[in-house]
């Protein structure tokens, strides 16, 4: 698993728990928004909004940002080449569940066949995901 929270105030005892539970617990907020719309597409300023809107939850972006990238290295997410304009206008990319990634499957199976990925690992990596 991904770490969570990233002690960089040297948090430690009750506080350092706290913290790595909010952490969690942004990280389960942004999987379920991500799950009860499979076929959407957030960058993490979008996420920042929509869950101050509707949940009433304030957090810094890098807050969010950490969550989407947690949750990416974790294999949940997968992060597209588009790109939209964030909270600062600067371009940020978008994200969505890693099922829903047609694309990116589409270019591996291509990349496989043309026997540019000819490894054991890649072999196995296939096999546990497609059967």
């Amino acid at each position: 698993m991904s770490k969570s929270f990233f002690n960089s105030v040297n948090l430690d005892g009750e506080s350092l728990q706290r913290a790595t539970a909010r952490a969690l617990g942004q990280n389960d907020l942004v999987a379920r928004i991500f799950e009860a719309n499979p076929h959407r597409k957030f960058s993490p300023s979008q996420l920042k909004e929509l869950i101050a809107r509707k949940f009433d939850r304030y957090s810094p972006l890098t807050s969010w940002r950490r969550s989407v990238t947690t949750l990416t290295k974790e294999g949940f997410l997968v992060k597209l080449d588009e790109q939209v304009p964030g909270a600062y206008g600067e371009p940020e990319h978008l994200w969505q569940l890693r099922k829903y990634d047609e694309e990116g499957l589409s270019r591996f199976m291509e990349d496989f066949q043309d026997g540019k990925l000819e490894t054991e690992e890649t072999r196995q990596w296939l096999q546990a995901q497609l059967f």
